[in-house]
């Protein structure tokens, strides 16, 4: 099992150790720790390199002993500083455990990509003799695992580890190619070899066929009699039939001269086998005592890593000792306090970089929200100027423009609230100015006129609005008629027909009683409260205001008796008599109570006093039946003022 962990992990978790060590002595011993077992871990590398190669051996020979392996993880490249920081290291550095390891592979492997040149790369298909080398080749590079397990059984030795498996492989070439040979020997080799090649060629009758050829046995040789016992009968039963003519004869040599050439082809194969062999005998086998290994041989590569293991391993060794020893210790506070000056920098940095991106993002967000909200006032406000302009026209504005004056565009005149304002500056101390204030108010129609048309245009307008609004919505049309409008008509008429009469008698007679009646059930019909919308409140006062009006003109006394129609010529007319009794009737009455009225508003003490309820005119007047006013308030029938 290989040892775990990254070679760079290792030597921070002693960097570690040596920050928190506080000057304990066992400091050198854990830093010479660290570093053997990194070192036995470098030699692992070197000795796995040859693992595969004792394999296939192994393979071959199946009485060689067997092992196990084990090896240790690589070091890590170490690079020499020139000084201490983040980026201070030397652009040539010193040899390190990884540049000497990578140079033994370079090794390793330039001698084996040699070696299998020199064997044969192209295998062709699995019975041909570049196939049989190739097996071969595979069992040299089982070497690995032999040189492995040797250095395995004796640790102390590598080398002589190394030189058991080279004889190994030696013992096994020289079973099959023997010293001085021409020809390779098959006979004792393992059955698993050449196994297409021995079913062929019977191995114990190759010493038999160096004298005679045809003394050769096996399946193959007897193939081939086959076909020379069968050219022979041939050519002889044709020779016999043609008279041994000269065609059949120089057939027969060609024949024969083709059988020689394949035998030489098939003896010229064996040959460069047999050099083959005795090549990579010479690359595997040992070295003679005295003698310098030659290049591209296995001995040259067990030299090659010897002196790895001798001589630049130890150096290696020595260099990192002293390196954790001296320079690590020395400079560690040093490159943590760079580290960490170059962490607050970045850091700080990255602070500047988010806040000033912070505050980029918080002005972009807040000048879209300033364009969404103008954009959205100027949406609203678009339509505001046409809708002050219609509520100045319509609902009680529109009302009270009305009231003031003609409206013109924009601008509205004073015309209607200065007669008002007239009117009500005008004295009624007197009954005659009483009787030309009540025709002045005859002006007022203009004002009604105008009013009337503004509430029919308010009321119609109202009207088609809510009934455009329904499920399913209502057309209303100028033409169609409108219930409240035809009501609010019936209260004009009725008012005009009313205000015309009082105009033309210039006092009350009978005709009031009935011009009230009529205005009454007007009114009564005009019932705004059940049409939906702000005109309610318009109609509601107009509605009052009539009311109010007809309760006061109800006030007015009427006689009985005025404007009727008597006949006094007809003697039978029975209201002649009736009259004559009520006129001698009420004398007496009338008499009487001129009589009191005179007393007591002549006395003393009352003839001087206003009219009103705080003294004694006022409560004589209200004990004879008259309506008198409380002091300062006026809501009486009698006038409450100085004399």
């Amino acid at each position: 099992m290989r040892n775990s962990g990254d070679p760079k992990t290792r030597l921070q978790n002693v960097l570690s150790q040596i920050a928190n060590h506080n000057g304990s002595s066992t400091l050198p011993s854990l830093l010479q720790r660290s570093a053997q077992s990194d070192i036995q871990n470098a030699v692992s590398q070197a000795q796995s390199i040859c693992t595969q190669l004792g394999i296939q051996i192994q393979a071959q020979n199946p009485d060689q002993l067997g092992g196990h392996s084990y090896g240790w993880q690589p070091w890590k490249p170490q690079p020499l500083r020139t000084g201490y920081g983040p980026y201070s290291h030397s652009t040539t550095p010193a040899p390190t455990l990884e540049t000497l390891l990578n140079k033994f592979e370079a090794d390793v492997k330039e001698q084996l990509s040699k070696l299998t040149t020199n064997v044969g790369k192209t295998p062709g298909d699995n019975n041909s003799v570049h196939a049989q080398l190739d097996a071969v080749k595979n069992n040299v590079d089982g070497l690995s695992s032999k040189l492995h397990q040797a250095t395995q059984e004796s640790s102390d030795s590598p080398a002589q580890a190394v030189d058991n498996a080279i004889t190994q492989v030696t013992v096994t070439l020289d079973a099959q190619l023997k010293d001085g040979g021409d020809k390779v020997n098959l006979k004792d080799t393992d059955p698993s070899v050449f196994q297409r090649y021995k079913k062929q060629v019977k191995q114990d009758s190759l010493t038999a066929a160096d004298s005679d050829v045809n003394n050769l046995e096996g399946a193959l040789p007897e193939k081939i009699k086959g076909i020379r016992t069968q050219v022979e009968t041939d050519f002889q039963a044709v020779n016999a039939a043609t008279k041994n003519k000269k065609e059949f004869a120089t057939l027969s040599e060609a024949i024969t001269s083709n059988l020689k050439s394949l035998t030489d082809t098939v003896s010229q194969v064996g040959q460069k086998i047999n050099a083959k062999l005795t090549e990579l005998k010479s690359k595997i086998g040992k070295k003679e005592h005295g003698k310098s290994a030659t290049d591209n041989t296995l001995q040259k590569i067990h030299e090659n890593l010897e002196k790895l293991l001798n001589n630049e391993l130890n150096t290696a060794i020595q260099n990192t000792d002293n390196l954790l020893k001296s320079e690590v210790s020395k400079y560690q506070q040093q490159c943590i306090q760079s580290l960490e000056s170059h962490v607050d920098s970045e850091v700080k940095e990255a602070i500047e970089k988010l806040t000033a991106q912070a505050n980029k993002n918080y002005v972009t967000s807040i000048k879209e929200m300033l364009n969404a909200f103008a954009d959205r006032v100027q949406k609203e406000l678009k339509p505001l100027p046409t809708a002050i302009d219609t509520d100045r026209k319509e609902g009680f504005k529109g009302f009270m423009r009305t009231m003031q004056g003609v409206i013109s565009n924009n601008e509205t005149s004073s015309v209607h609230i200065n007669l008002l304002s007239s009117l009500a500056s005008e004295s009624t101390d007197t009954a005659e100015q009483k009787a030309q204030l009540f025709k002045t108010l005859y002006k007022i129609q203009g004002i009604r006129r105008a009013t009337k048309r503004y509430l029919d245009t308010e009321i119609k307008r109202l009207y088609k609005d809510i009934n455009a609004k329904k499920n399913p919505p209502v057309i209303i049309k100028d033409t169609d008629k409108h219930p409240y409008a035809d009501a609010l008509d019936a209260v004009q008429s009725k008012l005009n027909t009313l205000l015309d009469e009082l105009h033309n008698s210039n006092h009350f007679t009978h005709s009031l009683t009935f011009n009230l009646g009529n205005l009454s059930s007007a009114l009564h019909s005009l019932v705004p409260t059940n049409f939906e919308g702000p005109c309610n409140t318009l109609l509601d006062v107009l509605k009052t205001g009539l009311t109010g009006m007809h309760a006061e003109l109800k006030k007015a006394y009427v006689s009985v008796y005025d404007d009727a129609k008597i006949d006094w010529a007809d003697e039978k007319n029975p209201e002649k008599e009736k009259c004559a009794k009520i006129l001698v009737t009420i004398m007496e009455t009338v008499r009487y109570q001129l009589n009191r009225l005179q007393n007591g508003c002549k006395s003393d003490k009352n003839k001087n006093a206003q009219i009103n309820l705080s003294n004694g005119l006022g409560k004589f007047l209200k004990s004879i039946g008259f309506g008198v006013s409380e002091q300062g308030k006026h809501n009486g029938e009698l006038q409450d003022k100085e004399k």
